[in-house]
């Protein structure tokens, strides 16, 4: 059963951040049940045109692999608007030999805020996909960029419950 538009609402686990930053706080995530997770994943693919998603469930799908990311063949349009990385902290660019590109889709939360997404550089692409990037650029192009390390937004009720534990 599928339908055009699913909304799923926030009452799953409290995910602070995506997967690759994760490591970064006090949190773990085996400490949940697993049913949950099935329950969510459940949710999430019935939707044929429109997920609506707050930003904690965005996290917990980056703990499956889902960063909503997608390959797309650089093009004129692209090169015209330049090939700055999407993500807010990162200064670097996607290089132009680069054929392929990763881009983030855009994405609106139930809360009405956004995320415009936008193309990523390598190592961007390499802190959340892991090895897969080699897919789309050499080993030593990816470890001649910058790593980035991303300000951590966490509300704060999240920040002290994580203090708790």
């Amino acid at each position: 059963m599928e339908f055009e538009t699913v909304h799923v609402s926030d009452d799953f686990v409290k995910v602070p951040c995506a997967r690759h930053n994760i490591q970064r706080l006090q949190f773990r995530v085996d400490m949940h049940n697993e049913d949950e997770w099935n329950l969510l994943y459940v949710a999430v693919t019935r939707a044929k045109k429109h997920l609506l998603i707050t930003k904690s469930i965005e996290n917990i799908l980056t703990l499956a692999g889902e960063y909503f990311l997608r390959p797309e063949l650089k093009t004129s349009l692209f090169k015209e608007k330049g090939g700055i990385c999407a993500i807010t902290e990162c200064r670097n660019t996607v290089p132009e030999e680069s054929m392929l590109a990763m881009k983030k889709l855009p994405v609106t939360y139930s809360d009405k805020k956004e995320d415009r997404g936008g193309y990523l550089c390598h190592a961007c692409v390499q802190q959340r996909l892991g090895p897969m990037t080699y897919l789309i650029a050499t080993p030593e192009l990816v470890q001649s960029m910058e790593f980035t390390i991303e300000n951590l937004v966490i509300p704060l009720h999240v920040a002290q419950l994580l203090e708790m534990i």
